[in-house]
């Protein structure tokens, strides 16, 4: 009997690791653990990003930047066609993945034109540092 019960627990703790789930008193259902990017972080600026890479790299943020030409330098070029400049009062930085609706790459009209955006700070092998949207949208 007590056989069986260790190899119970052995199977749960098992099945733990390889799902990444915990289980609490009281949950009927297993939780999912939270990943470093799944806590949405919030930097007061592009700089403070840039200045403490160590501290945002691969972690999710949220944003309010403008978009278009920053008349700032970027370190880099961008990596993909779909990526873009994005800029506060502090720096600037690249942003890669779809534009919100109503903004275009080949216009200079947008430029200037508030954005929150929420994606997680990334680094390319060359070390350019940039954001993968995952939400855009106009303010």
């Amino acid at each position: 009997m007590k056989q069986q019960y260790f190899f119970l627990a052995l199977v749960a703790l098992f099945l733990t690791s390889i799902t990444g789930c915990r289980a609490t008193a009281g949950d009927s259902q297993p939780a999912l653990l939270q990943t470093s990017s799944s806590a949405i972080k919030a930097p007061q600026s592009i700089r403070q990003i840039l200045d403490n890479i160590d501290r945002f790299l691969g972690n999710k943020v949220k944003l309010t930047v403008f978009y278009g030409d920053p008349r700032r330098e970027i370190t880099g070029i961008p990596n993909r066609r779909s990526d873009w400049p994005v800029y506060d009062d502090s720096a600037a930085i690249y942003a890669s993945g779809s534009l919100p609706q109503g903004l275009s790459h080949y216009t200079q009209k947008n430029w200037g034109t508030p954005l929150e955006i929420t994606g997680i700070i990334s680094k390319t092998s060359g070390g350019l540092v940039f954001i993968k949207v995952e939400k855009a949208i106009i303010r």
